[in-house]
């Protein structure tokens, strides 16, 4: 029956770069006839780093961008510039990364003057790039949570070990009161939905369960998700942005690589 097919539906959590970059109907431009001085008095108020250029024939065939004592420069829109615009967004923050890219034009390929968008690394702190994040992290969060045995004694016990500050003793502290809490008053759920990201973590090294994730040894299991938590702590809680510069660029490719591994794993093991 077909009703089956949703019940069974696998998760499909996929965003391309169209998503998160801007539309050339939406961008700031400049326009034949506009003055440039007024082109560089926006880009410092709006904080833009290129403004591409529409000409005559209606092509966006070059940018400006600010150079030292902002100086108001001309580049021309280059291959190695542009970038599909239906390619994955991990591929592309890989591709960033790699070649320390801050910006590209967004192409659909039909030839080679024909540019629909632009994505720049302010676009990693969009709202749509957040909720991406955010239900990958916690897909895997749940997907942990699964493979756990220990009862809520033997987990609380275990976590108040590794709680190795004031700070991380006081989140616990909280989370059992919660637990307990909730529990008196009839309305217990499972322990493991009170606990974050890095007690699941060490429950899961604390039970060895990283070896049915096929990890060769604990530090592999536990290797880069600190970048993991930061990025989880940044989108519940966007106080700052995520991606600023290059160097938060890294730690967004570091962390979710990490995620796509976990992933991967976590539904690797629940299929064996």
């Amino acid at each position: 029956m077909i009703e089956k097919h949703f019940f069974k539906r696998p998760l499909n959590l996929e965003i391309s770069v169209a998503t998160l970059g801007i539309s050339r109907d939406d961008w700031f431009c400049h326009k034949p006839g506009m003055q440039t001085e007024f082109v560089k008095d926006t880009m410092v108020k709006n904080g833009y780093d290129i403004v591409p250029i529409i000409n005559k024939q209606g092509k966006f065939m070059k940018y400006y961008f600010l150079g030292e004592n902002n100086e108001l420069k001309v580049e021309t829109i280059k291959d190695e510039d542009r970038l599909y615009y239906l390619t994955h967004v991990s591929d592309v923050i890989w591709k960033m990364n790699n070649e320390k890219r801050k910006h590209y034009f967004l192409s659909n390929g039909k030839d080679k003057d024909d540019v629909v968008g632009l994505l720049s690394l302010s676009n990693f702190n969009s709202r749509e790039f957040y909720v991406y994040l955010f239900s990958l992290i916690a897909y895997i969060e749940k997907g942990l949570a699964g493979l756990i045995d220990s009862d809520g004694d033997e987990a609380f016990g275990i976590l108040e070990k590794k709680a190795n500050n004031d700070d991380l003793k006081n989140q616990l502290i909280t989370i059992i009161d919660r637990y307990t809490k909730d529990k008196l008053n009839d309305a217990e759920n499972n322990y493991k939905e009170y606990l974050y990201l890095h007690h699941l973590l060490w429950l899961i090294s604390s039970e060895s369960k990283f070896e049915l994730l096929k990890y060769s040894s604990e530090y592999d299991f536990i290797k880069h998700t600190g970048k993991i938590k930061n990025i989880r702590n940044n989108v519940a809680h966007p106080i700052k942005s995520l991606v600023r510069n290059l160097n938060d660029l890294q730690d967004l490719h570091l962390g979710l690589s990490k995620i796509y591994d976990l992933k991967d794993r976590v539904e690797n093991c629940k299929s064996e």
